[in-house]
């Protein structure tokens, strides 16, 4: 790095507060999942929020207060045409927002600052449902708040990711006397080499050249990498032929195969499929309903597939937010069904290649929508189920 080049004094850092408790079907944010609600009948009703800030620098730059809100009542225009909700925003009891809409839409907050009004600390975000509408009630959510500020240079936990223009940049406690540091310039990844190193035990410091156009930065104190994890081998589910295909989680391959056999012994050709097969070849290995979809319209078009049974229950907390433990054996898709219902589980989904339900009109899908599922949660389920199916020559599926 050039001796002399001007350090930057600042980044500008997005933080976000987004905490998950609640599942709201109706959002219109593109993100089900909440905070909280506020309901205020006739009278204001406040809720307040804890914004952590740290490494605040003084600096002529814009800082500005960003809260996630939408409503959630929705009354009638032939009641009142008025609009449905009425909210105010304040930061440290200084307000910065004062906003009205009307049904179910994005209540955005984008609210810039005066100076000394965000501090180092705890601020406090208050959100309030005023009450003063000519309806019974209304009820606004609260998706996610934070704020963009100027802050110093200081890794947390060791790291620290941020985006920039400048010379130079200097970052300081780092734990490690070995940094590494990348560069990502859209796709383009680049390690940083000339790297100039200084500090102390716990309290290291980093500095390395910039660029004059906007790139985001990556720095982290070298750890010691964990032993690689074995890939585990493809398996072929490209070929063969596949009437009835089923996709299901290992859990319960081995306690269908009775209703497997008996579809065989039926003339129909049987393709059964682990779940995380389909991600290792659709989707890096993501856990992902999309990867079934594709693997589904692939076998639709290569291996003459006419039926699909998905096998395994799922849940819309599949990142267990609630804390409940719950496990999605096989992930379905989302979407719109009604004007207050985003986010319907849809299995019919992965058969609607045309993805007609997304323009709400009659679905088209092949064999006549021939999908259903077994909703299992453990390996006795599938004993249970499929004895009723074969008693019943049927495939014992429901569908959603």
């Amino acid at each position: 790095m050039k001796n002399g080049a001007q350090v930057a004094p600042f980044y500008m850092e997005n933080l976000i507060v987004d905490k998950n408790k609640r599942y709201e079907i109706s959002s219109p944010s593109g993100d089900p999942w909440i905070e909280t609600d506020i309901l205020a009948f006739k009278t204001p009703v406040s809720k307040s929020f804890t914004l952590t800030v740290d490494n605040l620098v003084s600096a002529n730059a814009t800082t500005t207060l960003n809260v996630g809100l939408f409503g959630i009542t929705d009354w009638p225009d032939e009641i009142n045409p008025a609009p449905d909700h009425h909210v105010k925003v304040a930061l440290n009891n200084i307000e910065v927002a004062d906003l009205s809409a009307d049904g179910v839409v994005n209540m955005t907050v984008n609210a810039a600052l005066n100076a000394g009004a965000l501090i180092n600390g705890n601020n406090t975000v208050k959100v309030t449902v005023v009450g003063d509408t000519p309806f019974d009630y209304d009820m606004v959510a609260q998706d996610r708040y934070g704020v963009t500020y100027p802050r110093a240079f200081v890794a947390r936990n060791g790291s620290l990711i941020f985006e920039g223009t400048g010379a130079a940049f200097r970052v300081d406690g780092l734990t490690s006397s070995s940094p590494v540091v990348y560069r990502v310039e859209g796709s383009k990844i680049t390690q940083m080499t000339a790297l100039k190193i200084a500090g102390s035990t716990g309290n290291f410091n980093v500095t390395f050249r910039g660029l004059t156009t906007a790139a985001k930065y990556v720095v982290v104190s070298a750890v010691a990498l964990p032993p690689a994890t074995p890939v585990k081998p493809l398996v072929n589910i490209k070929t063969g032929s596949a009437q009835l295909l089923v996709v299901s989680h290992p859990n319960f391959i081995s306690g269908i195969q009775p209703l497997v056999d008996a579809r065989k012994a039926q003339g129909y050709t049987v393709k059964v499929v682990d779940v995380n097969d389909i991600y290792a070849q659709f989707s890096h290995s993501n856990f992902d309903p999309l990867a079934i979809r594709d693997y589904i319209r692939f076998a639709a078009a290569n291996l003459g597939t006419q039926y699909v049974l998905l096998v395994g229950g799922d849940t819309y907390d599949y990142h267990n937010y609630l804390g409940l433990g719950s496990i999605s054996f096989i992930p379905t898709l989302y979407t719109r069904t009604h004007e207050l219902a985003n986010y319907s589980a849809s299995d019919p989904l992965f058969t609607d290649f045309e993805r007609r339900l997304l323009a709400r009109s009659r679905s088209r899908s092949f064999a006549g929508q021939n999908n259903g599922r077994f909703i299992f949660c453990g390996p006795e389920d599938a004993a249970i189920s499929k004895c009723g199916a074969l008693a019943h020559g049927r495939s014992g599926s429901r569908s959603r």
